[in-house]
């Protein structure tokens, strides 16, 4: 599982704004000749991640079997469970 910090760093859009660690001017070593090629690289093809939880992905599975679908299979594994405001929220949004 993705840590909050790392999900919102890996999320960020513009490159510039990743706030990485400055590289060393000239580099000192090998690491240094590295850790500036990894930047090049990562500058020029940098694509911020989407996140989705596997709560979310089950979700819409689910509700695109049709809301009637989900409410009998979450009777099937908790016949006490109140599904009409569950179907309210869900009939409102679009996915």
């Amino acid at each position: 599982m993705v840590a909050p910090l790392q999900q919102k760093i890996l999320s960020i859009r513009d490159f510039e704004k990743l706030n990485l660690p400055s590289l060393r001017v000239p580099p000192t070593n090998h690491e240094d000749r590295k850790d500036r090629i990894i930047y090049a690289w990562i500058k020029e093809h940098w694509t911020p991640f989407k996140y989705l939880s596997v709560t979310t992905l089950i979700l819409s599975i689910a509700i695109s079997h049709g809301i009637d679908k989900l409410e009998e299979l979450i009777k099937s594994i908790d016949q006490n469970f109140e599904t009409n405001e569950l179907k309210k929220k869900i009939s409102r949004k679009s996915f």
